[in-house]
């Protein structure tokens, strides 16, 4: 009985040893690498990522290196400015309004708004809002078959089949268009006006007391606790 009761023991032993080797093994495998910059000619770091910038003048390009910025050139993710950080008009980067045809830098009729939004003024004739020929736009839509994205039945976005059936950000609705039903919040609580501008007894109920009227809130609501 003995023996056995040391065997057991033993056991045990071994096996929390093997779960301490285990442990300290896979906390070795997770220290993390220490990122520096020895090299002032490359954005790439010591770990192998590109988080190093660049002396000032020069831009990483795909290999990790620095090289001069090209007055011209846009800048990826960067709406409106260069690569050298100047202004551009031609370095959009969406179209922010497809209704009119303007990018997001406020120009009109440039590539980015191509095929953005079909004419809703002639629908079926395969052009969209710019004046161009856009294939996909020579489906004639009959509804609206996604109002939270904006899209009709040709599967094309189209504000004038989806607008107002679904509210987007604060104040537009899910085809970018502006609407004052979609408030999000109460913005000024002494004037009872929601964050689209609007008078909303609903949105700032009982946020502020009636300076002038007791028992009620700054909308006219009846509130026991003013």
């Amino acid at each position: 009985m003995e023996a056995k009761s040391r065997s057991v023991l033993l056991r045990r032993v071994v096996l929390a040893g093997i779960v301490a080797l285990i442990g300290c093994a896979s906390e070795a495998n997770t220290i993390r690498c220490v990122p520096s910059c020895p090299d002032t000619a490359s954005c790439r770091d010591s770990c192998g990522s590109m988080s190093c910038p660049c002396p000032k003048g020069d831009v990483c390009d795909g290999s990790g290196a620095c090289v001069p910025c090209v007055v011209g050139a846009c800048k990826s993710f960067s709406a409106c400015v260069d690569e050298c950080g100047n202004a551009d008009s031609s370095c959009a980067t969406f179209c922010a309004q497809p209704d009119t045809c303007v990018d997001n830098c406020g120009i009109g009729k440039t590539a980015v708004c191509a095929g953005a939004e079909c004419d809703p003024s002639n629908p079926g004739d395969c052009h969209d809002t710019c004046g161009w020929y856009a294939a996909k736009c020579c489906c004639i839509p009959t509804t609206c078959s996604d109002a939270k994205s904006c899209v009709d039945d040709c599967g094309n976005f189209d504000p004038s089949e989806c607008k107002r059936r679904v509210c987007g950000v604060s104040c537009h609705d899910s085809c970018g268009e502006l609407d004052g039903s979609c408030w999000l919040l109460c913005a000024d609580p002494t004037m009872c006006q929601d964050d689209c501008g609007n008078f909303n007894s609903t949105a700032c109920s009982s946020q502020v007391c009636d300076p002038n009227k007791a028992g009620f809130d700054t909308c006219g609501n009846p509130d026991d606790g003013c």
